[in-house]
């Protein structure tokens, strides 16, 4: 999964940020919290974790939150994102004509 993070204020950000889980389904991610780099305002910066797809079709949700590790503030309000799986389509068998 990657996130696209863009400071939208008019203070930068400090080096000490972490993109933390918060609720919901977790999708596998076990890992530590995912540091954040320092941005200025209007940078942005891209995240990655990997995630493992669900085994079962379905709507998934998952909550995300940026935070600041120094101090343990919510920075912002929580993202919640829906991940839809859907079963693999299993190809129609064409009709053969057998002669009589």
């Amino acid at each position: 999964m990657n996130w696209v993070l863009e400071n939208s204020g008019t203070c930068p950000w400090p080096d000490s940020l972490e993109w933390v889980y918060v609720d919901g389904e977790t999708f596998g991610f076990e890992d530590d919290p995912i540091v954040v780099a320092a941005l200025n305002p209007g940078e942005q910066t891209t995240i990655t974790a990997d995630f493992t797809a669900p085994s079962r079709a379905g709507r998934f949700d998952s909550t995300w939150q940026l935070t600041d590790a120094a101090t343990g503030s919510a920075i912002g309000e929580p993202l919640e994102f829906t991940l839809g799986a859907y079963l693999e389509a299993t190809p129609t068998p064409t009709p053969t004509n057998t002669p009589v």
